[in-house]
């Protein structure tokens, strides 16, 4: 599973656990990697830098 696919997952709700299962890693340390749910920025945080 592609790490685009995981994150979707993840923030959706899914476990971090069965994000590893489905991408076929050894150790959630690994899918903690290609998590890029913190990539992320909020209309807040861009309202905060345009202030």
């Amino acid at each position: 599973m592609k790490s685009d696919k995981s994150t979707a997952y993840l923030k959706n709700g899914g476990t971090l656990e069965k994000a590893a299962q489905m991408a076929n890693h050894s150790s959630t340390r690994t899918t903690q990697l290609y998590d890029r749910r913190s990539d992320d920025v909020s209309l807040d945080e861009v309202e905060r830098i345009l202030i």
